[in-house]
């Protein structure tokens, strides 16, 4: 299965539910799931290609908030760790910062051998021979939470960032 990265998105009014009782049953109930994206295993990918670090996040650096930022909300472990709160203002900030990668400049900042030599999730040595392929995958997962957070930052809602 492997270490998967998820992302939800909420109304501002329900973290302090999620806070309390936990986002388990929330992240997972059958009513949230147009509220809920998988990006599978490129989280680690997608974060050291926008972000240029392995593991680090800097509030005035949008880009590396995207996948590693925000505060565990709670102690409540989902899988890695707990899920991390990124508030309605920072995912509008990061969601600006996006607007300016598209596919020629995520490619240029995706380097396999880079990842190979700072042991980026889930990247082995063999990725090396086909870097178009595992560029293909990353990029459609990266499309997809692209349009999450602006989908998010529109409707001014708060996310919720969990490795299960």
């Amino acid at each position: 299965m492997g270490m998967l990265g998820y992302f939800f998105q909420t109304d501002p009014e329900n973290v302090e539910n999620i806070r309390r009782n936990g986002g388990w049953d929330v992240f997972y109930a059958e009513e949230s799931r147009p509220d809920l994206l998988d990006i599978d295993k490129t989280w680690h990918m997608i974060h050291y290609t926008l972000a240029g670090t392995e593991w680090e996040t800097f509030d005035d650096e949008p880009l590396t908030l995207l996948i590693l930022g925000g505060k565990p909300v709670n102690d409540e472990d989902m899988g890695y760790g707990p899920a991390r709160l990124l508030p309605a203002d920072t995912v509008r900030q990061i969601d600006r910062a996006l607007e300016d990668i598209d596919e020629a400049a995520f490619r240029a900042r995706f380097h396999v051998k880079d990842m190979i030599r700072d042991h980026v999730y889930p990247v082995r040595d063999e990725d090396a021979q086909d870097e178009a392929a595992l560029f293909d995958y990353v990029w459609q997962y990266f499309v997809q939470l692209r349009a999450f957070y602006r989908s998010a930052a529109e409707r001014g809602r708060c996310v919720f960032a969990f490795i299960e």
